[in-house]
């Protein structure tokens, strides 16, 4: 094995063996490695010559997705998710308090009916009237 950098072979002090393993199925592995600089990695490629090879075997270095890359697609991710929910729990937010306002109005004008002597008009006030309210006035329909 000889490692090529701009497809010239490097010196042998520059890669540093290792061991050959079995494969566990009757084939073996070696393993040379190098110390690349990040950004270099085109310029170099691994030469393998052996004795079943009619020629040469030379691998290309292939980038693969970098550490940095998958960190930023992984905190991108969150970081939506985290707004999703933060808005989403603002909006709830805002439509409770939306609700009680609206409430909160009714019960204001059902009191100020209810001090005038005048009957409500809102199907929550009519179902909260105390016994008696409508002796003031007219039955309701229906009412005996």
């Amino acid at each position: 094995m000889t490692w090529l950098k701009d497809r010239q072979p490097l010196d042998a002090k520059d890669a540093e063996p290792m061991d050959l393993l079995p494969n566990g199925d009757g084939t073996y592995q070696a393993q040379v490695a190098l110390a690349v600089p990040p950004g270099e990695e085109q310029r170099y490629a691994c030469q393998v010559q052996h004795p079943g090879l009619e020629q040469p075997l030379t691998a290309t270095w292939e980038p693969s997705m970098s550490g940095a890359l998958v960190f930023g697609v992984i905190c991108g991710t969150l970081m939506s998710v985290i707004i999703v929910i933060f808005f989403t729990g603002v909006l709830f937010r805002f439509l409770r308090r939306r609700q009680a306002s609206r409430l909160s109005r009714q019960s204001d004008i059902f009191s100020a009916a209810m001090k005038v002597g005048e009957a409500p008009t809102t199907a929550t006030a009519l179902a909260s009237c105390e016994p008696g309210f409508w002796l003031r006035g007219s039955p309701p329909v229906g009412a005996h």
